[in-house]
């Protein structure tokens, strides 16, 4: 601008920090207004903190400091009045508070978008889309650098920026600098505002809460019209002729503070979501979605749930699919995400994890005998647990009634242990060992004749059943996958993560059992690869060399031969993992309880030579539970010099109690326990014989049942615990392959998740990370 030009009073005069005045306010007020109603959101949901949750942190510091430099730079910079209407000290203190908010540009615009693209991720699981908010992700974080870079090359020297006095000093074309920097802001909005709206569209609701939900998300494109009126407005004017009087700041100040509103979406979804679910239906429902008023749908639920305890009458459920929830009237399951809303009402409007209804019923396992599913009620949702009646070990100790199979354990959960849980303010997110102890307790009273209709003392399947039903719902209530709520409630350490190695049983014969296990795979989906195809490939072996017949499967899965002596069925898995193209990646384990006919010594130079002339990994019972001198002698030969056995020798957790696995420790008798479900009472006895075991340097191995049921808890049980090595049967069956399915799609969750993971693999018994206290070269899992 001429210093010479002579400008009227009434154009010196002019004043436009009024009008900045107003936008700087407004977006102050806004941005703490929509940042309070977020976290209050979150905090009432009981909603647990997600990264796009954290990012809203530093994204309201950022947004709020421009408006808050505008409002200085009216008061001490002159803002809003002509260049030549103010002093230079005002100029050069506007000049400085620019350089701030040049700085706080990049972050200002970045914190917010990225906090959205968390967001995406949480709700957009496929590739595709994942794939497409890391590149919006990458284009955001190096538009911000750059910007800092392009502050940085304002002005030479770097302090003529703000001090024109600088002899020799010179700026670059800050306006075009502006402008294309500004360039990539548009691109990433468009990006964010249009990738969400494809599926949203083919969600399975109605279409009014389809509208609701892009109305949602199409919020964002206030921070797009914004950003598009920044851009035009480079083009139309340089700014910096007349910078103080520009009203580019009070766009730009639009265009930055906005990310705040448009990163609050979550608050916006949960509100669309509330009073969606609050009005009755419009008939416009998907398929699968029921339009019963809501008044029928609050008495169906009353009248299954039994809402003792809860006080709100019309308390909502929301059903977790994955589950089998047969029990529950079909009216009930539609109705839950109607009334999803309600469940914030429950004790007083705060969400509540106690349990509100306890119930059990009779279904069948994978052998067509009776199981005992447990269905636990909260206010957050229906969880259930189908644990399986022993039908091998322990069958009198269990109550059967008779051929009224588990009628009696059923009473003894509705009119024993669900009276006694209803109501107890116990939180399911952190009081899991509270509950099994409390119904450890009553399983006390009961057995004195505290009920005078329970025949027997709680069994174990409800007792365990109503700890695994817990467990589920705890970890819903938490917030946290099943598998990480395990983690807490051991106490195990967390990073990494441990895949276990899963041993497939494919071949029983001769009163052995044979298992195979990858250990030489680099993750769970090469495991189960590898394990599947070396299945096949025995099946078709067997049916080459002995028959159709050989192919016959036991209630495992795994296939029944009896004409195959031990070493001829070592030998054909030998021959068949060659012929899979694994040779040197799986390895061989036996359960070997039926070698009876020889004595102990015999057995260890039988194991010698097996284990020299084959990949065995991991013997299973080498010897009677009685026979500790042999467990000894045979685990201490492994210590001798020159041997390069892995093996494992194993003791079954059942027949070896707290007392007996300490003085085990002290005797050298194995370096393993085999842990099955129903070997104990509780999850809390199952964590603190895992600790005890991890403490001693031991390996846990955790193991199906004799009699199995479609429940995959054993698969999260394993990879909380850290456990190196899982047995679920063979590759074959409903009940065997829910369990494996399920530790793929652990692993997958995890590694979507970017967290640490690591395939437990050879070194699968020491997975848990405790220092081991005996350097047995092999390792030894029996009773």
């Amino acid at each position: 601008m001429d210093e010479t030009q002579v400008f009227p009073p009434e154009y010196l005069a002019e004043n436009r920090s009024h009008s900045l005045l107003v936008v700087a306010v407004l977006f102050i007020v806004l941005e703490t207004l929509f940042i309070s109603l977020f976290f209050t959101s979150r905090f009432r949901g009981n909603v647990p903190w997600g990264m796009d949750s954290y990012l809203m942190v530093p994204a309201f510091i950022t947004c709020i400091i421009h408006p808050t430099a505008s409002l200085y730079a009216i008061a001490h910079a002159g803002d809003g009045r002509h260049i030549v209407a103010i002093t230079p000290e005002e100029f050069n203190t506007w000049l400085k508070l620019f350089v701030v908010a040049m700085f706080d540009y990049g972050p200002s615009v970045t914190f917010p978008k990225l906090s959205i693209l968390c967001l995406y991720l949480r709700i957009f699981n496929t590739k595709p889309y994942r794939y497409s908010v890391y590149a919006i992700a990458t284009i955001l974080i190096s538009t911000c650098l750059a910007s800092w870079v392009a502050v940085f090359c304002l002005c030479t020297p770097y302090n003529y920026t703000w001090d024109k006095s600088i002899p020799g000093g010179h700026c670059i074309d800050q306006n075009k600098e502006f402008t294309w920097i500004s360039f990539p802001n548009i691109v990433t909005d468009v990006a964010m505002v249009l990738l969400p709206l494809p599926v949203i569209w083919k969600l399975h609701t109605s279409r009014n809460q389809k509208i609701g939900l892009l109305i949602s998300f199409l919020t964002f494109g206030l921070g797009l019209i914004t950003s598009i009126l920044r851009f035009v407005n480079f083009f139309e004017i340089d700014i910096f002729l007349d910078p103080t009087w520009s009203n580019i700041t009070k766009k730009q100040s639009t265009s930055d503070s906005s990310g705040t509103e448009n990163s609050t979406l979550p608050f916006g979804l949960e509100l669309q979501e509330d009073l969606s679910a609050s009005r009755p239906s419009d008939g416009n429902d998907q398929k699968g979605l029921i339009a019963h008023p809501p008044h029928e749908i609050r008495e169906e639920i009353n009248r299954v749930r039994k809402f003792q305890g809860v006080e709100h009458p019309n308390a909502g459920i929301h059903v977790r699919k994955e589950y089998s929830l047969s029990s529950v009237p079909r009216v009930v399951q539609n109705a839950c995400d109607r009334l999803k809303t309600e469940n914030k009402k429950i004790m007083g409007g705060k969400m509540v994890s106690n349990i509100a209804a306890l119930a059990a019923c009779q279904r069948l396992d994978a052998n067509g005998n009776p199981a005992l599913q447990i269905t636990v009620t909260t206010s957050k949702g229906i969880y259930t647990s189908l644990t399986a009646v022993p039908s091998k070990k322990n069958l009198l100790s269990e109550p059967r009634d008779g051929f009224t199979h588990v009628q009696q354990a059923i009473h003894n959960i509705e009119h024993i242990i669900a009276p006694a849980l209803i109501g107890k303010n116990f939180d399911l997110t952190k009081d899991l060992k509270k509950i099994d102890g409390f119904v450890t307790e009553l399983a006390a009273t009961a057995a004195e004749g505290g009920d005078s209709q329970a025949k027997t003392v709680l069994g174990k399947e409800e007792r365990m059943g109503v700890s695994v039903a817990c467990a589920r719902a705890g970890a819903d209530a938490a917030g946290v996958p099943l598998y990480e709520f395990v983690r807490q409630e051991s106490f195990a350490a967390k990073a990494p993560y441990i895949m276990p190695v899963p041993f497939f049983t494919i071949l029983n014969g001769d009163g052995v059992e044979y298992t195979i296990a990858p250990t030489g795979a680099t993750n769970m989906a090469s495991a189960i690869k590898m394990g599947t195809e070396t299945y096949n490939s025995l099946k078709q072996a067997l049916e080459d060399k002995l028959g159709q017949s050989a192919t016959y499967t036991t209630p495992t899965g795994s296939f029944s031969n009896h004409q195959l002596l031990p070493l001829e069925a070592l030998h054909l898995l030998a021959t068949t993992i060659h012929s899979a193209n694994h040779t040197g990646s799986i390895s061989i384990g036996l359960n070997a309880a039926s070698f009876t006919a020889l004595n102990s010594q015999a057995k260890i130079d039988l194991y010698h030579e097996l284990m020299t002339k084959y990949p065995i990994t991991l013997l299973e019972d080498p010897f009677p539970e009685d026979e500790w001198e042999s467990w000894s002698a045979f685990t201490a030969s492994g210590k001798r010099e020159g041997e390069e056995w892995k093996g494992v020798a194993m003791v079954d957790r059942e027949v070896m109690g707290q007392e007996r696995m300490q003085d085990a420790r002290g005797r050298g008798v194995c370096n393993g326990v085999l842990l099955e479900l129903d070997d104990f009472v509780n999850l809390s006895e199952v964590f603190a014989a895992a600790n005890q075991a991890f403490s001693y340097g031991w390996g846990v191995f955790i193991s199906h049942s004799g009699t199995e049921t479609s429940d995959s808890f054993i698969a999260d049980l394993a990879v909380g615990l850290r456990c190196g090595h899982l047995k679920a049967g063979a590759p074959a069956r409903g009940e065997n392959t829910t369990k494996y399915n399920r530790l793929l799609d652990i692993e997958e969750e995890i590694t979507a998740k970017g967290e640490e993971i690591k395939y437990a693999g050879e070194e699968f018994r020491l997975s848990h990370g405790r220092p081991e206290e005996s350097k047995v070269p092999f390792n030894v899992y029996g009773y």
